[in-house]
């Protein structure tokens, strides 16, 4: 299997720093939303990883959508914040039409395949 190398003369391009700039605003705003979610849940303390994916429960399909934005405390959402920033950003930028389809992908079917097959928990 061979992957494909973006071009170095559309990645300096003009038209690429803004798609590069692009990238990191989607992906700053997905952590801004997660990071918001997190700072809302400790201030209010509504506990909303209750709405986080639970094993093989009809409920818990809920987490299918929540589950990524979700987090249980301060280390797991700063361990996650780095790698979504520079993964996310990458993906995007380098590979913008794979990833349309790709992260959707990611984003539920890791979560089917942890409601299918993880241990009883939250």
């Amino acid at each position: 299997m061979r992957a494909r190398v973006p071009d170095p003369a559309y990645t300096a391009s003009p038209r690429a720093g803004r798609n590069f700039v692009l990238a990191v605003k989607v992906v700053t705003g997905l952590v801004f939303v997660m990071w918001a979610l997190f700072g809302f849940d400790q201030l209010t303390g509504l506990q909303l990883i209750r709405f986080g994916l639970v094993p093989r429960e009809p409920l818990g399909l809920v987490g299918l959508v929540t589950t990524p934005l979700l987090h249980y405390n301060l280390a797991h959402i700063a361990s996650n914040t780095l790698p979504l920033l520079v993964g996310g950003t990458m993906m995007l930028f380098l590979y913008p039409n794979s990833s349309v389809r790709a992260l959707p992908a990611i984003w539920v079917g890791s979560a089917l395949l942890s409601w299918l097959f993880a241990r009883d928990s939250i």
